[in-house]
């Protein structure tokens, strides 16, 4: 590894500014799996409750429409950048991506598996740079 990457990783990816294309998906899978880590025991309870009770699911319906359009603007920023790779539209990435962030994957990693956030956010950062980015 070069002298340039170790200190890349030595610094965290939302402080690093060094043009990567694909930057924001790193930033973005860090902080869903900090953020994940906060909340999932809640957000499980919600989408369980949310087949049975109408406000859950009323609730449950908000939180994936606004888990889905943030999805959507970070792909379609990729395909304005000209980056998203190839086999992927803005539709098929943005729904792809929305499983990536299921509340299972998050809870098979952080819960089963026993990761970190920090090992849940990089891993899924490398998951996502490589499955979206053209050359990622």
């Amino acid at each position: 590894m070069s002298g340039r990457s170790a200190r890349a990783r030595q610094i965290p990816a939302a402080q690093r500014q060094d043009g990567r294309q694909g930057d924001a998906l790193e930033v973005f899978a860090r902080r869903h799996a900090a953020f994940m880590a906060r909340v999932l025991a809640v957000s499980r309870a919600v989408e369980r409750e949310a087949g049975s009770d109408p406000d859950p699911a009323r609730h449950w319906a908000e939180a994936l429409h606004w888990r889905q359009e943030t999805n959507r603007a970070l792909i379609r920023r990729l395909d304005e950048e000209g980056v998203l790779a190839p086999g992927w539209t803005v539709d098929t990435a943005a729904d792809m991506l929305l499983a990536l962030i299921s509340n299972g994957v998050n809870e098979t990693l952080l819960d089963e598996r026993g990761w970190t956030p920090e090992q849940a956010g990089e891993h899924m950062a490398l998951l996502l740079r490589s499955t979206f980015v053209a050359g990622g």
